[in-house]
Parts: C-alpha cells; sequence; structure tokens
C-alpha cells in the first residue's frame, strides 16, 4: 500500500514537472497490481489528454465510471465528457449523459461546458460544428431541453447568428408555458432589431396581455399608504460588472438621494468586479445576491423587503427577471429600459419626448413620466490624452469608425454603411468590438462592402480591448457611424466625448431608434439625427468635404457634451427623487394621470 501510494505521490511530481513518460510509468506500475486504484486511473487519464491522447484518456475515465456509476459528480465523468466535447463528438458525449443517468441539477456543469465550446466554436468561424453539436444535444431526451434550448439560442443570437438562434427559439415560443427569458428575446429579435417597425407594438401589446402567463396575486391591503415617509426603492436586476458600460447611464438613478428621504436596495444579479466604470456598492443600504435564486425566489424576497417603488433599468445577460415584474413584487413598478420588458405590471415608463413620440404612448401599459431633459445621465468616464489633431490630418484620407456592438449592426446597417464608403473615395472604416476578430464575423462584413465595389483594405477590423485602449481608438476616428435601426448610446456619448461626431439615423419611433435624438437635441446639433438612408450618406459626404468643420467639432464637442444636462447628474437625480416622490403620493391618494410632466415645475 505503501508503494501505491508513493508511486501516486512521485507520478504527480513528475506531472507538475512536465516529464509526462515517467509519470505514465509509474502509474502503470501501479494499476498492474491495483487495475481499480481510482486515484491512478484519474491521474493517467490527465496525462493521456495533456498528451494529446484522448482516446486512451477516455478508457480510463470509463474504468472509474463503471466502478462509481452513481456518482454524478465524477471528476472522471466530467473529465470524459469535456474531452469528447474537445473532439467535437457530440453525439458520444450525448449517449454519455444518458447512460449514466445524469438528470435536473446534475446537468449544470455539462451544459456549462456544451455552452462554452460552442461559443468558442462560433469564435472561430465553425458555425456548421456548432450546429451540429447543438442539434445532436437538442434532439436528446431528459437533459432539461427547455433550459439548454434557450442557452444555445441565446449564444448564437448574442453572436450574431439570428436567423440560427431564432430557428432554435421556435420550439419554446410555440409551447404553452414558455420560459420568460425565450418570450422576452423572441420578442427583442423579432420586433426591435427588425428593420420593420409595422409589429413592434402590436407585439409588444400582446406581450404586456399575455404577462408572461402570470398572474399577479399582491396584496395591495398589506402596504401602508403614508405620505412623507422614507421610501424603499429597489433595483432590479443589478450587473455591477467592469464590462457593464450601462453604468455610466446608471449613475443618475443610483447616486445623489437624499438618505432622509430614501433607502435603496440592490438586488445584484451576479459577481461584483469593478475597474474603469462608477463603484456604486456602497450607496446601497442593503444588497442582495440574487444570482441562484429563481425568479419566483426573487420576487417573495423583494415582497419580503417591503419595497415601495421597483425599477427597472434594463435586462442583463440571458436572465430579464421578468416574471419578477409580472407577478407584481411592488407596489409602485417603474420601467426605464429601451428595450421594454413586455409586462403589464408596470405602472410608469420613465423617458422623454424625444424618445417616445406621443403618437405611441399608447403601446405602454401604465402612464409616462416625461424627464425634465434627457430620460437619461451619463457619467463621463476619464477622458484619454486630449487628442485635438484630426486624423485627417495624419493619413490624408478620411477614416469613419464604429465601436459598437456587433449584435447592433444589421444587414440594413452593413447597406447604409457601405454605401457611404463608396461615396466618399479612399475613406476607411474602422469596425471595432467584441466579435470582429472573428474570421467569419469579418467574411460576412466584407461580403456587404464589396457588392458596392469597396476594397477589403479599406476596412480595418479591432477585437475587444481594455477601456482605455478601447477609447484611444477614436484618436483615429474622423466621423463616427451610428447603428441602424438600433441605436448606440453609450458608444455614441464616448465618441462625443472624444471630439467625434456620430452620424445618426432616427430610423422610426421604436425607443431603441431614437436615443440620437434624445442626444443631440439636448446638445442642440439636430442636424446630425438623420431621417433617411439618403441624408445619412449624405451628411457623411458634406463632412468629408469640410475639414475644418470636423476641426472645430473636435475641439468644441467635448466640453458641450460635459457641459450639458446630459452628464449633470446632480440634476437628474434630482429630478429621479421628485418623480418618485410624486409616484408615492398620487399610489397615497389612490390616484392615476396618464402623464407626469417633470418639466412643469408645480409637480
Amino acid at each position: 500500500m505503501n508503494d501505491v501510494l508513493s508511486n501516486i505521490e512521485s507520478a504527480i511530481k513528475y506531472q507538475k514537472a512536465g516529464d509526462l513518460d515517467m509519470a505514465e510509468a509509474l502509474l502503470l506500475d501501479v494499476l498492474s497490481t491495483e487495475p481499480s486504484q481510482a486515484h491512478a486511473l484519474l491521474l493517467i487519464g490527465l496525462i493521456y489528454l495533456q498528451k494529446q491522447q484522448p482516446t486512451k484518456a477516455e478508457g480510463y475515465f470509463e474504468k472509474i465510471c463503471t466502478q462509481n456509476p452513481q456518482n454524478k459528480e465524477s471528476p472522471a465523468l466530467r473529465f470524459w465528457f469535456d474531452s469528447l466535447l474537445m473532439q467535437r463528438k457530440f453525439s458520444t458525449a450525448c449517449f454519455l449523459l444518458k447512460k449514466h443517468k445524469v438528470q435536473f441539477n446534475d446537468l449544470s456543469y455539462f451544459h456549462d461546458e456544451l455552452i462554452g465550446v460552442l461559443a468558442t466554436l462560433l469564435h472561430q468561424g465553425n458555425i456548421e460544428v456548432a450546429l451540429d453539436g447543438a442539434k445532436h444535444f437538442l434532439a436528446m431526451q431528459d437533459l432539461e431541453l427547455d433550459a439548454l434550448r434557450f442557452r444555445i439560442a441565446y449564444v448564437f443570437l448574442t453572436r450574431g447568428f439570428h436567423s440560427e438562434g431564432m430557428e432554435m427559439l421556435k420550439p419554446l415560443i410555440m409551447a404553452s408555458g414558455a420560459p420568460s427569458e425565450a418570450l422576452y428575446f423572441h420578442f427583442a429579435e423579432t420586433s426591435l432589431r427588425s428593420p420593420d417597425q409595422s409589429n413592434h407594438f402590436s407585439r409588444l401589446e400582446n406581450l404586456q396581455k399575455y404577462n408572461y402567463g402570470v398572474m399577479p396575486d399582491f396584496d395591495y391591503e398589506a402596504v401602508k399608504k403614508v405620505k412623507n415617509k422614507r421610501l424603499r426603492i429597489g433595483f432590479l436586476p443589478l450587473e455591477l460588472v467592469d464590462a457593464n458600460t450601462l453604468l455610466y447611464i446608471w449613475g443618475g438613478w443610483l447616486g445623489g438621494y437624499e438618505k432622509k428621504d430614501f433607502e435603496l436596495f440592490g438586488y445584484i444579479d451576479g459577481d461584483v468586479c469593478f475597474g474603469t466604470v462608477p463603484d456604486f456598492t456602497h450607496i446601497f443600504d442593503r444588497q442582495c445576491q440574487i444570482s441562484n435564486l429563481t425568479d419566483e425566489e426573487v420576487l417573495f424576497k423583494v415582497r419580503e423587503d417591503k419595497i415601495d417603488i421597483l425599477i427597472h433599468l434594463g435586462a442583463i445577460g440571458d436572465r430579464p427577471r421578468a416574471r419578477v415584474y409580472a407577478g407584481r413584487a411592488a407596489p409602485i413598478q417603474v420601467e426605464t429600459a429601451c428595450v421594454p420588458l413586455g409586462s403589464s405590471e408596470f405602472d410608469y415608463f420613465w423617458f422623454d419626448r424625444s424618445v417616445v413620440p406621443k403618437e405611441t404612448y399608447h403601446a405602454y401599459d401604465g402612464a409616462m413620466v416625461l424627464a425634465d431633459g434627457p430620460y437619461f445621465c451619463w457619467t463621463a468616464p476619464k477622458r484619454t490624452k486630449t487628442e485635438t489633431e484630426l486624423p485627417f490630418d495624419r493619413h490624408g484620407f478620411i477614416t469613419f469608425g464604429s465601436l459598437n456592438r456587433f449584435v447592433k449592426i444589421t444587414p440594413l446597417c452593413l447597406e447604409v454603411w457601405s454605401d457611404v464608403l463608396a461615396s466618399v473615395p479612399n475613406s476607411r472604416l474602422i469596425l471595432k468590438g467584441g466579435q470582429f476578430d472573428e474570421t467569419l464575423i469579418q467574411e460576412r462584413v466584407l461580403a456587404f462592402f464589396s457588392k458596392k465595389n469597396v476594397r477589403s483594405d479599406r476596412l480595418s477590423f479591432l477585437g475587444p480591448t481594455d477601456q482605455t485602449s478601447h477609447l484611444a481608438i477614436y484618436h483615429n476616428i474622423d466621423i463616427a457611424l451610428d447603428t441602424v435601426p438600433e441605436q448606440g448610446g453609450c458608444t455614441t456619448l464616448e465618441a462625443l466625448l472624444h471630439g467625434v461626431p456620430v452620424i445618426n439615423w432616427v430610423y422610426d419611433d421604436r425607443i431603441i431608434c431614437r436615443t440620437g435624438r434624445t442626444i443631440y437635441e439636448t446638445l442642440k446639433l439636430e442636424e446630425f439625427a438623420t431621417n433617411s438612408a439618403k441624408e445619412y450618406v449624405n451628411l457623411a459626404k458634406k463632412l468629408s468635404m469640410h475639414p475644418d468643420t470636423l476641426r472645430q467639432l473636435r475641439k468644441k464637442l467635448p466640453s458641450k457634451l460635459e457641459s450639458s444636462p446630459l452628464c449633470d447628474v446632480e440634476r437628474f437625480s434630482r429630478t429621479v427623487q421628485i418623480g418618485l416622490k410624486k409616484m408615492w403620493e398620487l399610489y397615497c391618494d389612490g390616484s392615476r394621470v396618464p402623464i407626469i410632466d417633470l418639466a412643469d415645475k408645480r409637480v
């Protein structure tokens, strides 16, 4: 026994030192005398994986699993599964789970690994292989298919593979009791990112009527209607991570409260990690981590906290938490997201006159709160070094650019951008984002431009970087191009902060198509918010022909933005507090009004 343990310990040392052959020899010696020694079987399997001999490794993992078939969390089972995925043996991996009867909560690890592999395949441009893997798993039974199907569809959708992702969502949408996440993303993809708004508002109304299949059972009688009380304000869900640039927008909502009047509750969905974005954790009187809670558990938690007003700042990731709002977690619920959640249980929608035309108010199942100024406020990040020199003066040609996320770049968007480059000879276009380092994505984009005889060497693709390097790209861009139909928000403001004008197309009446109008009407620069593809292209041509105008904008735009209401966080916070108090006052009085106009000083 001592010799066995000694050999195993020596094998581990040799493995760490990189001498895999010696480690293998020692473990084979152990197994020659004790063929069922689980530790040795696992170690030699890992060594064969390191030696790029997965078939040999699987044989040893199988022996362990055969010895203990009931252990669904066996490292050997997991390593075996991972090995099969790495070799793209999806059918065998499915059979493995079925053979060992891995079900329900035990599937979590295996689902996560599969999603990671599919994302990697899409990143590498291997869409056919990714689709083949998805098909094998979605054909299996007893694998929690609804949850898995949604996660796979989400990976495809968020990586720009719209038609493939929508096809995977279809069975979920058609079924009774469809998951709220599937309903929300199907709505977002079909009616919000489509170039046709005709069905958007009817879809929104239908989603609100359905209310995610939830019958709210809130006990209004238990709420104490006391005016001038210290109001409990909840924010849900919150993603407090460095990658979430919405935190720059959330500053006006989360900061500056009079503590004697408000008690703030933050419902945080996921890990907390700050770097370049503002850290808001200190402003909450109470925090609750909800990442491991179901929507139903979160609903009861918010009720237990006796929140007076619950605010939805925007859906994050693949868990929009729609059923929390649909089930009515608080007596007053407020929506202020660019992509409406689509629940009938929102009492107020917080926007402004620019972003929501009066003719569309009827589509929102609640009262409108019209902000005094823009409907959002931006906490401007620290600027990179001041760079007033126009890139045109260095290069001798106009450089356009877009730093928007790839999911916003639709075929319509690429069509108008290719027209821009075709109309401005020798101009260049920089595209930067999390997926632009992927070959398949680059090929898709270049195919659009080739139709307009735009050479591939006129486009540059840049992948993800840290925030400082990201913002420094604007030193090489003369004119930024906004996406269509969904517009940029933070991205547009970042460009303006660096003196780069953004050409914007107010495509139609959907909120996501009008963020630019709010920005430019606030800055009194309405000429940059165009109303058609022709105007968009013509403005690009006009600006390209007047570098003096671009030089002046590069000097003036940063200070114009920073001194505007768009960046006046204190002013916006005061407006928010006035609005919340008015909502509570109306609730206590039992009153309902169609509009709260915060520009009206009588409010």
